[in-house]
């Protein structure tokens, strides 16, 4: 099993690109613990994609950590190849422990690569975030080795072809 992590700065297009990767697609919504997720077979995709405003991970408990082994060990019992997972909360180290323990594991940065591009993807979405959460979100994301970088068109071609 394979755990893709997808880091970025808010507004980035993490949910963006998942939420379209998702699209056409025939997901099952299941729930383990606290970690919701869209089983897609051989894939699962955790958080929640429903067209809210905001989606993925930032849709479930601030508790989830709590579940993160639990849901993890499910998902290589039952055989999936791969599991996505994008946003603050699994931006920790209680999750990034238990993907490393129990998967590969690949870090991706979906990064715009300019802040002019990110805050016209922020008002594109009219997603308005107090500065205070934009610097603790930026430096949590800033912190990591990333296996790779990509825009957010790039990530979702990099999904479909899982």
């Amino acid at each position: 099993m394979t755990t893709i992590v997808i880091f970025g700065y808010p507004g980035a297009g993490k949910s963006w690109a998942v939420s379209n990767y998702l699209q056409g697609k025939m997901a099952v919504r299941k729930r383990i613990g606290l970690v919701d997720y869209h089983d897609l077979g051989e894939v699962a995709v955790m958080g929640i994609y429903d067209g809210s405003k905001f989606q993925g991970t930032d849709r479930l408990s601030m508790a989830v950590s709590t579940d993160f082994a639990r849901f993890l060990e499910t998902m290589k019992t039952e055989g999936k190849q791969y599991v996505i997972g994008e946003g603050d909360r699994i931006n920790n180290l209680v999750f990034l422990r238990a993907a490393i323990a129990l998967s590969s594991t690949i870090r991706v940065k979906c990064d715009p690569k300019d802040y002019e591009t990110l805050r016209l993807q922020r008002a594109q979405r009219n997603h308005q975030f107090p500065q205070s959460f934009l610097k603790a979100t930026g430096s949590k994301v800033d912190k990591h080795f990333y296996d790779t970088t990509l825009t957010s068109d790039q990530l979702l071609v990099y999904l479909n072809q899982l």
